[in-house]
C-alpha cells in the first residue's frame, strides 16, 4: 500500500511516500517512510563503526532502500543522487544536516522523528572542531579590590536552594519549539536524562501559558473535542479565563503522565505540575470543575505516590480569576490532595498563582493568600528581564537593571508573602520572554542575568527561580538540534555543586566607583563542606580585577567565553558534553590556590570560590 503525503520543514516541502510492508516473520506492520530533497541527510561519507554504513554505490534510491530493507540492522538509508552513494544508519539516529538533493528512508516505528520533526532533542551532532578547546585567561593592569563576607546566615534556602527549570507544553507549530513541548519531547532520550540528572534534586516545573487549555485523559472520553474546547472564549467578547488564546486545547494522556513521571525518577528532578485553572469556568467569580483536577491527583497519588513535589494552579490568569475564589480554589485541592494522599508526609504541596510580577498587584495576591487557609507552600510570580537589553557600552548587561529587577519583585511582594508564612518564587523567568531570542537568550552574555538574578534575589529573601526552559525555545538550558549544553547550563550546575543553603552578606570595598558599578558577589556555606562559597560577577568586558586570599585552601571555578556565544570555558578549558553519560561529560575540576595567591578576575567572567 502507497500512500501519498506532504511534508513542510523549515521553507521546504517536501513530497515523499508512505511506504507499508509486512514482515513475514513476525507478522507485524512497518512503516517505511521516504522523502526527497530532505534537507536532512543520514549518511557521512565513509563508515564509522557503529553509526554509519557505506552500503556502496546503486543507480537510483530503490536499490538503496531496498538494500537497507533486507537487512534487519539498517532502520534509516540515504541516497545521494550526485554521487549515487547509498548509506545505512545503523544506530535509530535521526540526525538532520543542512544538505538538499538526498533522497532518505526511515523505519518510522524504530526511528524517532521518522516521517516528521525531528526529535527534541535531536541525537547528538558531532563536536564542531572549528570550536577552540581552550581559551587563556589574560589579566591586565588589574585593579585591586577586597570583598568582606560575614558569615551569619541572612537567609537560608529550602532544599532546591533557588533552583527551578521550566518544561512548557507548547504544541509543535510554535514558533522555535519543534517537538520541545512536554507532550512531545523524547523523554527517553538518554543525553536529556543524563544532563537533567546533573541537576538531580532541584525543581522540574511542568507549566506555562498552555496548562489552561490541557484536559487530563483520567476517564473514557475525557479528551473529547468538546472537553478539549471548554476554556475557549463563550461568544464574542464574552468571559475567557485564560489572559490570551494562545494555544489549542490539548490531551495528557495517563500514559505520557506515566512517561513524565518515569523521567523524574530517572533524573531526580523534584516535580510540580500546573494543574489547569480554567476548565469550565464561566466567570472570574466562579468555580472551576475540579473532575479532570481530581481524576489526576488520584492516579498521581495510587500510582506515583510522593514522586511528585507539588501542584501549581493555572498560569497568569490575574484577575480573571477573583483572589478570593482562588483562594478558596486551593483550599480544595488541598482538601482532594488529603482525600487520596491520606496521612502521607509526602503529600504534594500548592503553589500559585503564577502571575507576572509588573501586572499582579500585591493586594491581589494578599487578598488570595488570605482567602487560601493556609494550605499553599510558595507564591509564585513571573518576570522577564527585556528592558535591561541594551547595557551601556563597556559592560555585559546592564547592572542596575538586574538590581533593580530583583528589587521590585521583593519590594512589591515579600511583605505580603512573609505575613501569609509563604514563600516567595520567582516561578518563570529569563533575560527575554515569548520564546526567547537566538543569540541573546542562549549565549554566555544570558549566563549573567541567570547567576546574578540567582544570588540577588536569594540575597534579598526568595526561595526558588524557576528558569525558563530546561527544553524548548530560545531560552532552552539544552540545545534541541544538538544535545548540547548552552552556557547558563554550566553557570547553574556550578551554582548546583557548589551552593549551599546559608545565605551571608558580601561587600566590595577598596576600590573606586567604577569598581563598585562593575563587581558583583554574593556568599553562601558550601554546599558539601563546611566552607564558604563566594561568587563573584565582572560584567565589565574591557577591566580586570584582582582579588587577594588570605585563606588556604582556596578553589576556583572560573566561567569565560565570547559574551555573544554558545561556548563557555572553565578555567580556560572548553566545556563541552560529547554524549553517552558520564564519559562524555567534562571534569568539572577546580584551580587550586595557596594562601598568598591572588584571584585574577578577567573581563566578563563568574567565578566561584570555595574556600
Amino acid at each position: 500500500l502507497k500512500l501519498q503525503f506532504l511534508y513542510f520543514i523549515g521553507d521546504i516541502i517536501l513530497v515523499g511516500s508512505m511506504l507499508l510492508s509486512l514482515v513475514a516473520a513476525s507478522c507485524v506492520a512497518q512503516t517505511w517512510v521516504l522523502m526527497n530533497n530532505t534537507n536532512g541527510v543520514m549518511g557521512i561519507s565513509g563508515d564509522v563503526p557503529g553509526h554509519v554504513h557505506m552500503a556502496g554505490t546503486v543507480d537510483n534510491y530503490a536499490d538503496c532502500e531496498a538494500s537497507c530493507r533486507t537487512n534487519v540492522s539498517c532502520t534509516i538509508w540515504t541516497w545521494s543522487p550526485n554521487t549515487r552513494n547509498c548509506y545505512w544508519r545503523i544506530d535509530g539516529d535521526y540526525e538532520p544536516t543542512p544538505d538538499d538533493g538526498y533522497y532518505l528512508g526511515c523505519l518510522k516505528e524504530d526511528v524517532p522523528g521518522c516521517g516528521g520533526q525531528p526529535p527534541c532533542p535531536a541525537r547528538r551532532a558531532s563536536p564542531d572542531p572549528s570550536i577552540p578547546k581552550t581559551r587563556p585567561t589574560i589579566i591586565e593592569n588589574p585593579v585591586n579590590a577586597t570583598v568582606v563576607v560575614e558569615r551569619t546566615a541572612v537567609h537560608t534556602l529550602n532544599d532546591f536552594r533557588m533552583i527551578g527549570v521550566n518544561f512548557d507544553f507548547w504544541p509543535s507549530d510554535k514558533a522555535a519549539w519543534s517537538t520541545c513541548g512536554v507532550l512531545t519531547s523524547d523523554l527517553s532520550n538518554p543525553d536529556l536524562i543524563y544532563l537533567a540528572s546533573q541537576l538531580s534534586g532541584s525543581m522540574l516545573r511542568l507549566g506555562g501559558s498552555p496548562i489552561d487549555f490541557l484536559v487530563y485523559e483520567v476517564y473514557d472520553g475525557a479528551c473529547s473535542a468538546e472537553n478539549l474546547n471548554k476554556t475557549q472564549q463563550q461568544g464574542p467578547g464574552g468571559y475567557f479565563c485564560p489572559i490570551w488564546d494562545q494555544a489549542p486545547g490539548q490531551c495528557l494522556t495517563m500514559q505520557r503522565w506515566d512517561q513524565i513521571n518515569e523521567f523524574v525518577q530517572k533524573t531526580g528532578l523534584k516535580l510540580t505540575f500546573g494543574l489547569n485553572a480554567c476548565w469550565e469556568r464561566w466567570g472570574a467569580k466562579e468555580d472551576i470543575n475540579f473532575t479532570l483536577a481530581e481524576g489526576l491527583i488520584k492516579y498521581t497519588a495510587g500510582k506515583w505516590g510522593s514522586n511528585l513535589h507539588g501542584f501549581e494552579f493555572g498560569n497568569e490568569c490575574y484577575g480573571n480569576i477573583d483572589p478570593s475564589v482562588y483562594g478558596a480554589d486551593m483550599r480544595k485541592l488541598a482538601s482532594l490532595i488529603d482525600t487520596y494522599y491520606g496521612s502521607s508526609g509526602t503529600k504534594p504541596t500548592l503553589i500559585g498563582p503564577d502571575n507576572g510580577a509588573d501586572d499582579m498587584s500585591s493586594e491581589y495576591l494578599d487578598t488570595m493568600l488570605g482567602a487560601n487557609g493556609g494550605v499553599m507552600q510558595a507564591a509564585t510570580t513571573h518576570q522577564y528581564a527585556e528592558d535591561c537589553e541594551n547595557p551601556p557600552q563597556g559592560v555585559v548587561l546592564n547592572i542596575s537593571c538586574l538590581d533593580g529587577y530583583v528589587d521590585e519583585v521583593i519590594g512589591k511582594f515579600l511583605n505580603v508573602t512573609e505575613k501569609h508564612g509563604v514563600e516567595l518564587w520567582d516561578g518563570e523567568g529569563a533575560l527575554h520572554s515569548n520564546s526567547g531570542i537566538d543569540g541573546w537568550t542562549n549565549v554566555f552574555s544570558s549566563t549573567f542575568w541567570y547567576v546574578h538574578q540567582l544570588g540577588r534575589l536569594s540575597l534579598r529573601g526568595a526561595k526558588l527561580l524557576s528558569r525558563q526552559t530546561l527544553l524548548g525555545g530560545n531560552y532552552e538550558l539544552i540545545d534541541k538540534a544538538t544535545s548540547q549544553p548552552y552556557p547558563d547550563y554550566w553557570g547553574v550546575l556550578l551554582w548546583h555543586r557548589l551552593v549551599g543553603k546559608s545565605v551571608y552578606t558580601s561587600q566590595v570595598t577598596n576600590c573606586d566607583a567604577d569598581c563598585l558599578a562593575s563587581l558583583r558577589t554574593f556568599a553562601f556555606s558550601s554546599a558539601t563542606t563546611p566552607q564558604t562559597t563566594l561568587i563573584i560577577m565582572n560584567f565589565n568586558t574591557m577591566q580586570d580585577f584582582s582579588l587577594s586570599i588570605t585563606t588556604s585552601p582556596v578553589s576556583v571555578y572560573q566561567l569565560t567565553g565570547d559574551v555573544l556565544g554558545h561556548n563557555a570555558y572553565l578555567n580556560e578549558g572548553l566545556l563541552y558534553y560529547n554524549g553517552g553519560g558520564p564519559s562524555g561529560f567534562p571534569d568539572i575540576q577546580p584551580k587550586n590556590l595557596t594562601s598568598g595567591q591572588s584571584v585574577g578576575i578577567p573581563r566578563a567572567s563568574i567565578t566561584y570560590v570555595v574556600y
